[in-house]
């Protein structure tokens, strides 16, 4: 999608083109921002935002693209791509387990194991040790499940996530994303289709085990699907890690 829905094209925006080069060159998006969008902003003599959520039945989000791998792994059944009362319903329920007492205790346990790990000296990798702790945070916190990100460093989850997600974001796929048809990747699928299983597996295992994380409160609303449930839960997952 290239241009904006016709009910918002009188509204000012950042030129596309800048934005695309500077996706395809890798800029880091805190970057981006400062260097397009904050410029463009400022230049503007009246108000560029709008309160979409205000009117969620008008401003609907716009159908994402089949081709794109992203929605195989998180769903379309989540708060992010819902409308309308399918939305309202699904907030709610974040909004509610979002509002609970974060378990501090595991932040402090995760970081004991993290300096246990560069204590044993070597080359550490700063960028792969906080990956590292992020995913077994948002596992611990989110889930309350170990996905041993930091203990076990050949961890064939932590591989086959990033693996995953670095082949989500190849550029040209992103862009184009018919090429999924055109060229399927059957390798990436068959990976995907296991970490969403995963997920499965984990939801599962949590019905008959709560605790003091997200999910459990989370499956307190009994209106909200396993397949909900689920896509929720990717999502919470990339979006917290």
């Amino acid at each position: 999608q290239f241009t904006p829905p016709a009910e918002l094209r009188h509204l000012p925006r950042v030129p596309i083109l800048p934005l695309l080069w500077s996706f395809v060159k890798g800029e880091v998006e805190d970057v981006s921002i400062k260097r397009l969008t904050v410029p463009f902003a400022k230049q503007q003599k009246e108000g560029i935002a709008r309160d979409l959520s205000a009117d969620i039945e008008t401003w609907q989000k716009e159908e994402s693209p089949d081709e794109s791998l992203l929605w195989r792994f998180v769903g379309r059944t989540n708060v992010i791509l819902s409308n309308g009362s399918s939305w309202k319903r699904h907030s709610h329920v974040v909004r509610s387990a979002l509002g609970h007492t974060i378990p501090i205790g595991d932040f402090v346990t995760l970081a004991h194991k993290l300096f246990g790990v560069m204590g044993q000296g070597g080359c550490l990798k700063w960028d792969d040790l906080t990956m590292r702790f992020t995913l077994d945070a948002v596992g611990t916190t989110t889930f309350g499940h170990d996905f041993k990100a930091i203990s076990e460093m050949e961890s064939p989850f932590v591989r086959d996530y990033n693996s995953v997600m670095e082949s989500i974001a190849s550029v040209p796929y992103i862009v184009f994303p018919i090429l999924e048809r055109l060229l399927p990747r059957p390798a990436v699928i068959k990976k995907i289709d296991l970490l969403v299983s995963m997920f499965s597996q984990i939801l599962e295992e949590k019905k008959h085990n709560k605790g003091d994380d997200m999910l459990t409160f989370m499956l307190e609303d009994p209106e909200i699907s396993d397949i909900e449930f689920r896509d929720n839960m990717v999502v919470f997952f990339i979006a917290g890690h």
